[in-house]
């Protein structure tokens, strides 16, 4: 039995998306490094444009494009461009919430010389020290 025009339009729309969310994520991952992630790049080196380019060149190969789904392709990208920002800029708020409550946690239970080293040791991996940190270690 054939599949009918509907479940193939739900299909190649959720392969789309798949795709989508795949070059997006990519994308992303390239250009917004988390601080002390072992594969961040200095923020100087980042070209967004440049890896958006290089990411459609891999999809336009990978997929064998025609020049007009490659202009679709742009243009669902631009349509959906803002709110996968917004979510990428919400995951790492989150992201940075729980990673300075578990380095203060951590603090906690050091000894003042250990305290000293791991304010170093956060420092260099993550660029900066939760300022809860700052206080916790005042507080002895």
């Amino acid at each position: 039995m054939k599949p009918d025009r509907q479940t193939l339009h739900a299909g190649l729309g959720m392969a789309s998306l798949v795709v989508i969310g795949v070059v997006l994520g990519v994308t992303l991952d390239r250009t917004v490094p988390l601080p002390g992630h072992a594969a961040a790049r200095p923020t100087e080196a980042l070209d967004p444009a440049a890896e958006h380019r290089a990411a459609m060149r891999d999809l336009v190969v990978e997929l064998q494009l025609s020049d007009a789904q490659k202009a679709r392709v742009e243009e669902i990208f631009s349509r959906h461009q803002a709110s996968v920002h917004d979510a990428w800029q919400i995951a790492r708020d989150r992201l940075s919430t729980a990673v300075d409550s578990a380095t203060v946690e951590i603090a906690g239970i050091l000894d003042p010389a250990q305290l000293e080293r791991f304010h170093e040791w956060v420092e260099e991996r993550h660029g900066s020290v939760p300022s809860g940190l700052h206080d916790l270690g005042r507080r002895r």
